[in-house]
Order: structure tokens, then C-alpha cells, then sequence
């Protein structure tokens, strides 16, 4: 089905409320076996950011190893201070293709017998014998199970207290064109600040790179206030010589993405998935990694609870969403809650110590893999004493200790 066409039948087994990159993941897999629809509040899926993901994340997902999907694969990326010292990090990386993978996803739920309903907004439910009635704009959707990928600003999220907001992301930029190749750079601290911004910027294949400066705090940072600071970086600052263009030629890139504890992520009928369940505190980037790695198996242990009838919120809460270990998950908060209020200085300290870690310890940290094991090796202690690595050396063991 044409995914702008409106469906007809008001009652379905799941209803996928966010068509974002984790709510159109899920669909795209439970649709396999159960009728579902997609709500969307926009008037069409939002394409206004990018993912970078391991190579690895691919593994398991062999319909998405595509390389019409990807685009751009790197070896390494790098991390910056205002005084242009840098730490090269290395591994196997993929840029997607947020159009392609948007349409490749939508394309694959209609084929699988799923419907689309754009332009409408959630915004109350309620309960019927054994299904779930959703309000969206003016019609009343019933569903077995209803799946929340709104991300953290979701409703529902907010009327059950389901999670502790530590603090934001905010990213204002754009995709632009480009003059010359210019490296990958995950955080660079372009201008020096009492409260550290960061510059990220990924090059594609198409002549073009994703610019995004990205401010970290306990509340969202205006958009006007970033914006010049954007624009400073690709017509003015050093960087300007590898862009070319005025604004009206960039695409927007943008969001505010919230850092917090999640509480819980399940009540009756009501699954939380995506953003709003995830503990990894990721920009504009990583997120997707740890998504990836589950929504083909939290698919399935939904599938068995439709088929079984056990949608209550207990069951719900059952289903794991995280491939992240706790220890990473904690160490991540930790990290946040210093990255909030980091001066340029700060950060210099940070990226002056990242050169006692190994490349497995980094993308560990920076994708969601990183294991206790990791930091407490007899090796990697043996670098971070020796290099007086007090920075991760504290947040290791503020992440070992019980309440964190």
C-alpha cells in the first residue's frame, strides 16, 4: 500500500505510534506476521537526521546489508579540542542513507501487508474487554498492543513517569555541499567556551557532508542561539574551505534527543520502544547501533505475547530492550552528567586522555559495547595509572557502585 493513502479498517494487532528509524524497524519485521499500522504526527516519516553505526551492528540483519542502503563506510573518525589536538579513533563504521533507508523500510511494511496513517496525532487511549483504543486526530484506532516509539516527549511516557530526564541534546545543522574531502570528526570542539559546543561532521558519497553542531545541557539549548554558531563553522571558520553554498542550498538537519533513566518499559497494552527506552545517551549517531542489535529479537518476544495474549504491563516489561550491560549504560550517565558542564579546557583534558585508551575501549564507550572487563584490565588499568587517566578512571568505578 501507497504509504500517503489513508487505511479503512479501524482494528489491527499493532499499532507503531512514530514512523522514526526504530518505530519503522519494529513494524517492519512484526508486520510479518501481524496486521499493523503506523501513526505518524508528520505528513511523512522524518528523514532530518543521520545515523553512524558499527559494521558490526549489521550482523543479523542480512535484508539490511545493502550497500544501496549505505552511504558512505569509514575505518576511523576523529575527536577534537579548540586547540586542534586530535585523537584518531579506528574501526569499521557505516554512514546510512536516511532517505534510502527510510523508503527501504516503508517499502518493506507495505509489501508485508502494513498500513501507514500520516499527519495524525496521538493523544489519549483507552481500554475496550481485550484491546487497546487509540485517539489519533479524529478517529479511534483499536489495537491488541500499541507500540510508543515518540521518543522520550511521548504522552504516555509522560503521564506514567516511565523516565528521568538527565538532560539534552540539541542539534541544529544541515547536510551541505561540499569542495573538497574532508574527514569524519565525531566531537570537535571548534570554539573555545565556558560551556563546550561541538562541531560533527560526516561526508557522503554524493558530494555532500552532514554539519551539525551539537550543544549538550540540562535543558534544550535555543535553536537561534546554535544556529549562528553552525553557520560560523561552514562559511567562516576553518572549516569553511571544504563547504561551498549559501543556506538555501543546505537540507536541514536538526532535533533535540533527551538523555535519561528509563523507569519502566511496559503497562497494559502499551510497549516502549526506540528512544524512549533506550539508556544510551547518543547524539545524532550512535543510537542506532543498539537498535539494530535488538528490534529483530524484541519483535519476536512481542509476536509470542500478542499470539499468547499476555500484554499486560508486567509482561511487557519483560522484554528486554537493551544489548548494552549496565556497567556501559551507568558509565554513559556518569559521563553525561560531567559532558553537560565541560569547558573547552575540560574537554582538552578528556581528549588529551583518550590517548592512553585502546580503539576496542573507545568504540566500547562511544557505541554501547563497553563491559566493566573492559576498563579493569590488568592492560587497560595499567595505561590509564600510568597516564594518570583520573577521567575514566572515576567514572568506572562511580559506575561499580550499587544505585548508580
Amino acid at each position: 500500500m501507497n504509504r500517503n493513502n489513508t487505511p479503512t479498517q479501524d482494528s489491527y494487532d499493532v499499532v507503531v505510534l512514530g514512523a522514526g528509524i526504530a518505530g519503522l524497524l519494529l513494524a517492519s519485521e512484526i508486520s510479518k506476521q501481524y496486521s499493523t499500522l503506523v501513526v505518524e504526527k508528520g505528513l511523512s516519516p522524518p528523514k532530518t537526521k543521520y545515523w553512524l553505526t558499527t559494521k558490526d551492528a549489521v550482523k543479523g540483519n542480512p535484508d539490511l546489508d545493502d550497500e544501496s542502503l549505505i552511504s558512505r563506510k569509514f575505518d576511523s573518525f576523529f575527536i577534537a579540542d579548540s586547540q586542534q589536538r586530535n585523537r584518531q579513533v579506528r574501526g569499521g563504521y557505516y554512514l546510512w542513507d536516511t532517505n534510502k533507508l527510510v523508503d527501504f523500510l516503508c517499502d518493506k511494511i507495505s509489501k508485508n501487508g502494513g498500513h501507514f496513517l500520516m499527519n495524525h496525532k496521538y493523544y489519549s487511549r483507552r481500554y475496550e474487554s481485550d484491546n487497546i483504543v487509540v485517539s489519533v486526530n479524529q478517529r479511534d484506532i483499536s489495537a491488541k498492543v500499541v507500540v510508543d516509539c515518540m521518543g522520550f516527549n511521548s504522552p504516555i511516557i509522560g503521564a506514567n513517569s516511565m523516565v528521568d530526564i538527565i538532560g539534552y541534546h540539541t542539534v541544529c545543522g544541515a547536510t551541505v555541499p561540499t569542495i573538497k574531502e574532508v574527514d569524519p570528526v565525531a566531537f570537535c570542539n571548534l570554539v573555545e567556551s565556558g560551556h563546550a559546543h561541538y562541531l560533527e561532521i560526516f561526508p557522503t558519497n554524493e558530494k555532500t557532508a552532514h554539519v551539525v553542531m551539537i550543544a549538550s545541557s540540562e535543558e534544550p539549548y535555543p535553536f537561534d542561539k546554535l544556529l549562528p554558531e553552525f553557520l560560523f563553522a561552514v562559511e567562516n571558520s576553518r572549516w569553511s574551505q571544504y563547504f561551498k553554498g549559501t543556506s538555501s542550498e543546505m537540507l536541514p538537519l536538526h532535533g533535540v534527543i533527551p538523555v535519561g533513566t528509563r523507569m519502566k518499559t511496559g503497562i497494559n497494552r502499551v510497549f516502549i520502544y526506540g528512544e524512549g527506552a533506550q539508556v544510551h545517551p547518543a547524539s545524532t549517531a550512535a543510537g542506532l547501533t543498539q537498535i539494530l542489535q535488538s528490534y529483530r529479537r524484541v519483535a519476536k518476544e512481542l509476536g509470542s505475547r500478542i499470539q499468547s495474549n499476555q500484554l499486560g504491563g508486567k509482561s511487557l516489561e519483560g522484554i528486554s530492550v537493551d544489548n548494552m550491560s549496565r556497567f556501559c549504560s551507568r558509565i554513559h550517565r556518569s559521563v553525561f552528567g560531567d559532558y553537560m558542564g565541560w569547558t573547552s579546557t575540560g574537554f582538552s583534558k578528556l581528549v588529551n586522555q583518550m590517548g592512553s585508551l585502546s580503539d576496542d575501549v573507545l568504540n566500547g564507550m562511544l557505541f554501547g559495547d563497553l563491559v566493566a572487563g573492559d576498563v579493569f584490565s590488568f592492560e587497560n588499568l595499567y595505561r590509564l595509572i600510568r597516564s594518570r587517566n583520573t577521567i575514566l578512571l572515576r567514572h568506572g568505578f562511580r559506575a561499580l557502585l550499587p544505585g548508580n
